[in-house]
């Protein structure tokens, strides 16, 4: 844009030089149009480039320790996940054989085998108690990280509401003022342009040569 303004220049300086001095001074107006329009899309483009990049590297390096935590948590959802399903299959296999001697029951369980077999839940909850164990694990590593995402979801927030407040603060009134720049710049152009009758017998004189 700012380079067409150059341009625009030259040929005013060209009409000025025939002599044709509406049109010398439409194009002296249509340069400096283009000038000024260059020199506020520049402004606009630096302003959006520096603070929406700062903005953005802001929030990347922000969230790097979460993201982390987030992958950790969906490691640990699927491991409990895959595992607890496994082991429900298990024992639905091993409640539909009735071999109690592969439940690898408590020893001192009080309920009696017969209760066992007719109740399906009742006896998941107590056949095999290590593995039960070890899913229960997995299952509070899921809950640890679960909260531990959680509170760096509140940590963020926190640390980034007066990040957040400057932008939309500052931002915006940039693109404000320089929309009402363009406005000026085109109101003044109209302005010009009604005071410029371009006559075509300007160039009369030319055609006489």
């Amino acid at each position: 844009v700012a380079r067409a303004g150059g341009v625009y220049s030259k040929l005013s300086e060209t009409y000025e030089e025939l002599e044709c001095r509406d049109h010398a001074m439409l194009f002296m107006f249509m340069g400096d149009l283009h000038k000024k329009l260059g020199e506020t899309y520049k402004t606009l483009k630096e302003s959006f480039s520096n603070n929406f990049t700062r903005f953005n590297d802001f929030y990347y390096r922000e969230t790097q320790a979460l993201g982390e935590q987030l992958e950790a948590r969906k490691a640990a959802l699927e491991s409990h996940s895959t595992n607890e399903k496994k082991l429900c299959k298990k024992k639905e296999t091993l409640f539909e054989q009735k071999n109690i001697s592969k439940w690898k029951l408590d020893p001192n369980l009080t309920i009696t085998v017969e209760n066992l077999l007719k109740n399906k839940d009742l006896a998941f909850s107590e056949m095999l108690p290590d593995e039960s164990l070890e899913i229960q694990k997995l299952k509070m590593c899921y809950g640890y990280y679960n909260n531990k995402c959680v509170e760096e979801f509140v940590r963020l927030i926190n640390k980034n509401k007066p990040v957040i407040k400057d932008y939309f603060e500052t931002v915006p009134s940039i693109y404000i003022e320089r929309e009402m720049c363009l406005q000026r710049i085109w109101t003044d152009l109209f302005k010009k342009l009604k005071g410029i009758s371009l006559n075509p017998n300007e160039f009369q004189f030319l055609a006489s040569e």
